[in-house]
């Protein structure tokens, strides 16, 4: 019909002008019609969140909902292959399915022993960590543990650690770090220990690293230390650092509940029952090693 108004209708008009006409018209109908149905899409949307049009054109008839719960259950089954559920603190761990009490008594009935339950670990520290060996609670192949160790001495035994290459790494540093409160001093600390893991990520990748916190004192540890107040705030400098690096924290707090008969006179060191009844399994469930 537009064909022969052109034509007919103009007898100046030749065929193939109309021709040139019709298609630009054909042209401009269509994009308007697109034009209007975008500003009718983002009208819907306005109240919403905003749409990005290019990832609708990916996922293509694909319901959102339906895609959403793909990606939810994508990270839940990584979470579930890698053997990991994220706990109601945000970090990430898998206990294990006998309880602390539980991996203590298989100890003491002789159904097991620590140095099989750590066998792939190795506890890396100052002399809290020292004690599992001083005590011969674990084979000394699995701790390297110093009087008076910092950051520092952790550096020097990277190579070592590396070398070792460990299935778990457990790494317990603070105490001998603890003096002052002020953040350019526990930012000093993270920065250091931050560089260090990352070493540790990039040279043994496949290693689970874990950070166990600083211990506390008791009150008479902080009558004769009284620098170690600030230990609390030294820990959610290690909880914030674990995050940001995706390394586990060992949050020790709650073995610390007001019972002072696992601790030495000077309140900052401890006895062999600390570890053989407290740290030892609650490490071995928190980490499911057994």
């Amino acid at each position: 019909m537009l064909y022969n108004f052109f034509v007919w209708g103009n007898g100046n008009m030749n065929k193939k002008m109309a021709v040139r006409i019709i298609s630009v018209l054909c042209v401009l109908f269509i994009l308007s019609y697109n034009l209007a149905k975008l500003a009718e899409s983002k009208k819907d949307t306005s109240d919403g969140a905003n749409i990005d049009l290019s990832e609708i054109e990916e996922i293509g008839n694909k319901n959102i909902a339906d895609v959403q719960k793909n990606i939810d259950e994508g990270k839940t089954e990584k979470n579930a292959s890698d053997g990991l559920t994220e706990n109601t603190s945000g970090l990430i761990s898998n206990p294990s399915q006998y309880s602390a009490d539980e991996i203590l008594q298989k100890v003491q009935n002789g159904e097991t022993d620590y140095s099989k339950i750590f066998q792939d670990t190795l506890i890396v520290g100052d002399s809290l960590v020292e004690a599992l060996s001083l005590y011969n609670i674990l084979n000394s192949e699995n701790t390297m543990g110093k009087v008076n160790a910092s950051l520092y001495v952790l550096d020097s035994l990277s190579d070592s650690i590396i070398a070792y290459h460990p299935k778990t790494l457990i790494l317990h540093y603070g105490e001998n770090h603890v003096g002052g409160s002020s953040q350019e001093y526990i930012d000093n600390f993270i920065t250091f220990y931050t560089s260090l893991i990352k070493n540790f990520q990039e040279k043994i990748p496949d290693t689970r690293i874990v950070v166990s916190s600083i211990f506390l004192p008791s009150e008479q540890g902080l009558v004769t230390s009284p620098h170690l107040k600030s230990v609390p705030l030294f820990n959610e400098g290690l909880e914030k650092m674990c995050r940001e690096l995706g390394v586990e924290y060992l949050d020790n707090s709650s073995l610390f509940s007001g019972d002072n008969s696992f601790y030495e006179p000077d309140g900052v060191h401890l006895k062999k029952m600390f570890y053989t009844d407290y740290w030892l399994p609650f490490m071995a469930h928190e980490l499911n090693l057994i």
